[in-house]
């Protein structure tokens, strides 16, 4: 599962609330500049720097519950509301990758590195993905 920006900031609410056995058909969770807190209504001032509100919720200690999981961060270097760098090395792979929270079109780049660090650190089976450069 991957989710980007605010995807990445619920998507660790939404598999622990998951069914056990779709839980467990998960393989992996891929969050890419998610933030310090998971905001569950959106709105415009959030793309504007608000900060959070009373309907945000912290992202890490969900991620806690989900120890175990092969969770992948990734992030960019000059992001200031990362929640990567909090993340130790037991929880979860993180990754810094050049420029800010915005992707601006380099899907590319970031797919590939996505690709390189799933294959680089954990040895991928068929079962869960086989071989890391192909899609599916």
């Amino acid at each position: 599962l991957v989710g980007y920006s605010f995807g990445a900031d619920v998507l660790p609410f939404l598999v622990t609330r998951m069914a056990a056995d779709l839980r467990a058909a998960v393989a992996g969770i891929v969050l890419i500049s998610p933030s310090r807190d998971a905001e569950f209504q959106f709105h415009i001032g959030d793309w504007l720097g608000r900060t959070s509100s009373s309907t945000s919720y912290r992202t890490k200690p969900e991620l806690e519950k989900l120890r175990g999981t092969k969770i992948f961060c990734f992030y960019g270097e000059d992001d200031t509301d990362v929640l990567c760098t909090e993340l130790d090395a037991k929880l979860a792979t993180t990754v810094a990758l050049p420029g800010g929270h915005r992707v601006r079109g380099r899907y590319a780049p970031i797919s590939k590195a996505i690709l390189e660090t799933i294959a680089r650190t954990h040895e991928l089976s068929p079962a869960t993905g086989g071989d890391a450069t192909k899609s599916r």
